[in-house]
């Protein structure tokens, strides 16, 4: 098999003669070396196409091995003595030395350029017996000579090719993880200049302004509950049974659309509904008093028909031996009340207090508070709906050996926080000597304070004209009710006012120095723009304004008249209906004060309408 042409032999010029042995001795004609283009095998680093291995000479075995010929790319000065080959005249003759003839005198190794591809192909290996003719002599590089590279062939060029391959793309990673790293860069960079630019490059600065449209929702139908007659234990053999008492009288003025009553029960609690009305400015007020005179129960009560409520206090009651104190829960609505309670003490709160409670629509349940607390000459019971809000109230007598000594129907205040005012308070000496009891005569602050701290509490007894009458710092301990016996001022009638840190709930409780009646006030609740007085009967009805705030003049039915920052006004009311004008943030009281008739009830501000509210768009 004969070996393709080498790269690095001149090529010359086709003649048959090439196929001849060569004589030394005769004389060589003068040609002119054509010098092939340089063609490289491979378009990589030696070392990188070859490897660390030695170079090797190129042989026919090598060739036959694999297939294919050996390409090479020497220049065709690296003969032995340097010169041109085929222009120096020491060149070796073919068959001189080891059967080698000078690289690139094989005429057969040579490829002309009008042969063929199959001209190239091998031929079959001549018999190894007989001398090859110097034309059929296997090519070798001089002894003397440079060695030649292979450009690979074979399993050694795939080898050599995944080496290039490998290193493509080692490289290609390599470029690839640097143009990341430095596109992450550049977007770091971008965005700290960005953030340091909005840092102090000034922004515009717009300001939308909200259109607000004030609207006054209709209010609903309103309720004033009434209590009904006075609830009395202890007048059968069952000293748990509660018995009605008296036949109250209820009066009511409503503005706007009529007001019609129902009773929740025979002869029982009764509730006004005013239904709700368009284009109406609607009012509704309502109270009740009873007057009691029997062998058992003597007294007078009057108290307001209070509108229902989820959440509520009551400051009044006393268990101990005379005293009984029933608690009734009212459901006027339409829809079932879950009642849930709290009973403070002057020990904190009641261990166990009444189980819950579940009203039906128009019913109303009682219980004996004797029974929750027994023996305690204090007490508070906070009230707690769901469902549906209720009305409540406390029914107490008092009978001192087997004569009775008063009757009360206490109702419930919403006022819950750090100051709170009792205008127009009966107030009477004390006696040199003190009392014997803050329970059954004079007048005593009952103060509660529902909160999980010891709080002190400023108390003030002011006189109609607004000055200090009386001061005092009260400490009361947490979740803990306390009676506060007020009697070091001169008799006469004071406005109240108790200030605290956290918020309380105050009541007072009034009577004469004999003990021959009391009654209970709750604390007063600021008043709107306007109020509605329904005046129930009674002995010398007396009206009480207090003014908080700057001296003004207020309207009292049609009347001015001027309040002093601080002071009270009092006055006597005739009639069953008293308005009043111009008294937002005031507090106002109804008292009965006659032989044998005490008793008294806060003003509640009017509903006429929804609050005002303001609806952005």
């Amino acid at each position: 098999m004969t070996d393709r042409k080498h790269e690095d032999e001149p090529i010359r010029p086709h003649s048959d003669a090439a196929a001849q042995p060569v004589d030394s001795d005769a004389a060589q004609p003068e040609t002119e070396t054509l010098r092939p283009p340089v063609i490289e095998a491979l378009s990589i680093d030696d070392d990188e196409a070859f490897g660390d291995g030695a170079d090797e000479p190129v042989t026919s075995a090598d060739a036959a091995a694999a297939g294919e010929s050996a390409a090479y790319s020497a220049p065709a000065e690296d003969s032995a003595d340097g010169a041109p080959v085929g222009e120096s005249a020491d060149s070796a003759p073919a068959g001189d030395g080891a059967d080698s003839v000078p690289a690139g005198d094989t005429a057969d190794d040579r490829i002309s350029a009008n042969e063929s591809p199959a001209a190239a192909a091998p031929q079959p290996a001549a018999d190894e017996s007989k001398p090859a003719p110097a034309s059929e002599t296997p090519s070798a590089p001089h002894p003397d000579g440079p060695r030649l590279r292979r450009a690979g062939s074979g399993a050694t060029a795939a080898v050599r090719r995944k080496r290039t391959e490998s290193a493509e793309r080692r490289r290609r990673k390599a470029v690839s993880a640097l143009a990341r790293t430095a596109g992450v860069v550049t977007s770091l960079a971008v965005v700290t200049g960005t953030v340091w630019a909005l840092g102090w490059m000034p922004l515009p600065n717009h300001t939308a302004e909200p259109t607000g449209m004030q609207l006054t929702p209709p209010i609903g139908d309103q309720q004033a509950v009434c209590p009904g007659p006075l609830l009395q234990l202890g007048l059968s053999s069952d000293a748990n049974q509660i018995s009605p008492v008296g036949e109250p009288k209820t009066t009511h003025h409503s503005r706007g659309a009529n007001a019609e009553a129902t009773n929740l029960s025979e002869g029982g609690p009764s509730v006004f509904v005013q239904k709700a009305a368009e284009d109406q400015n609607q009012v509704l007020a309502a109270a009740e008093s009873v007057t009691l005179d029997t062998p058992k129960t003597n007294g007078y009560a009057a108290t307001n028909c209070t509108t229902p409520a989820s959440s509520q206090w009551l400051l009044a009651g006393n268990t101990e031996t005379g005293h009984t104190a029933a608690l009734d829960i009212l459901n006027p609505g339409a829809v079932k009340a879950r009642v849930n309670f709290r009973v403070f003490t002057s020990n904190g709160l009641a261990p166990s207090g009444p189980a819950e409670m579940v009203l039906e629509p128009g019913e109303h349940k009682s219980l004996s508070l004797a029974g929750v607390v027994p023996e305690s000459s204090v007490m508070a019971v906070e009230v707690i709906a769901t469902g549906a809000p209720v009305a409540a109230y406390v029914h107490e007598t008092f009978t001192e050996t087997l004569t009775p000594r008063g009757a009360e129907i206490a109702e419930s205040t919403t006022e819950y926080g750090t100051t709170q005012f009792l205008p127009g308070v009966v107030v009477s000496a004390w006696p040199v000597d003190g009392p014997d009891t803050t329970a059954t005569i004079g007048t005593a602050v009952r103060l509660l304070n529902p909160g999980d701290a010891e709080t002190t509490v400023a108390l003030q007894v002011l006189d109609e004209n607004g000055k200090v009458a009386f001061r005092d710092d009260v400490p009361v301990a947490p979740n803990t009710v306390f009676d506060y016996p007020v009697g070091t001022v001169p008799d006469g009638k004071y406005t109240i006012r108790v200030d605290s840190p956290t918020p309380i709930v105050a009541a007072a409780r009034v009577a004469p120095l004999d003990s021959s009646e009391f009654g209970w006030l709750a604390s007063s609740p600021a008043l709107s723009d306007s109020a509605l007085i329904a005046v129930p009967a009674g002995d010398s009805p007396r009206l009480a304004v207090m003014n908080p705030g700057e001296a003004r003049e207020i309207t009292v039915n049609g009347k001015r008249v001027k309040i002093a920052e601080g002071a009270t006004y009092e006055t006597d009311i005739s009639g069953d209906t008293v308005e009043l004008a111009g008294v937002s943030g005031m507090r106002a009281a109804v008292h009965f004060v006659a032989p044998g008739a005490y008793s008294g009830f806060p003003v509640h501000p009017s509903i006429s309408e929804g609050d005002t509210i303001t609806v952005y768009r």
